[in-house]
């Protein structure tokens, strides 16, 4: 991330010193902050990739009471992530189909694993991937309970497609998703965003908002995050802001 970035978050965090004493990333605050434009109440949080769950302790700062799913596929993250209160965690990948698949684990910064082949990698070395078996399941076929409203996180490295597939009509029951958009080639997967985008849409998400640019030394964008909604929204009584 370059010094000009830093300063723009830090104007528009001005608490980030403090959640950074506290062992928050800003970033990951100002993600619940987002939805807090549009509900005093998150009942359902859903962490698809939730790895070490540092958005999990996000939530919690913002909406202390949300219960929590994550779904790790990564066995130490899973069995931490387990001793969380309020929190169910499923140990398994998500895919379109309930099999097994090989699981790329980049292993000095594991959040750049992934079940999609990487053809690069920003902090791992190809040389030093582990491939690994590893059980994927529909998302439609885990016995998770929503209510809402409910925001589904997908972190994925590449394979967001396959996991909202595997979403089925269960993206009905959910109000906000957030997306990694990659904006350089990292594996062979191809028009990854424009795949997820036509599938929301299928399910009544009818726009999303940027946030969390990053970029390379070199100015070029490497990731931002977006968050998809419906505006149907606008009709459920949690929707804080009907007058406005």
């Amino acid at each position: 991330m370059n010094i000009k970035h830093k300063i723009t978050r830090f104007v528009e965090q001005p608490s980030g010193v403090l959640d950074l004493i506290n062992g928050i990333r800003p970033i990951h605050k100002y993600y619940f902050i987002k939805i807090k434009q549009f509900t005093n109440s998150l009942n359902t949080y859903i962490d698809i990739g939730a790895n070490q769950g540092k958005l999990i302790e996000a939530c919690r700062l913002v909406f202390p009471k949300s219960y929590v799913y994550a779904i790790e596929p990564i066995k130490k993250h899973y069995e931490n992530l387990s001793k969380l209160k309020n929190t169910t965690v499923f140990n398994c990948g998500l895919w379109n189909e309930n099999t097994t698949k090989k699981f790329y684990h980049t292993k000095k910064d594991d959040y750049e694993s992934s079940f999609i082949k990487p053809t690069s990698l920003d902090d791992n070395k190809m040389e030093d991937i582990e491939e690994i078996e590893i059980p994927v399941r529909r998302f439609d076929s885990l016995p998770i309970n929503i209510k809402n409203p409910c925001f589904v996180k997908i972190d994925v490295e590449g394979a967001e497609p396959q996991v909202l597939e595997g979403m089925g009509k269960r993206l009905n029951e959910i109000d906000f998703i957030q997306i990694e958009q990659i904006h350089v080639t990292k594996n062979k997967e191809k028009n990854i965003i424009s795949k997820c985008i036509k599938i929301l849409e299928n399910y009544n998400f009818t726009g999303f908002i940027q946030v969390g640019t990053t970029f390379y030394p070199n100015g070029l964008p490497s990731k931002s995050d977006l968050i998809f909604f419906k505006e149907k929204m606008l009709k459920e009584p949690w929707f804080k802001n009907k007058n406005e």
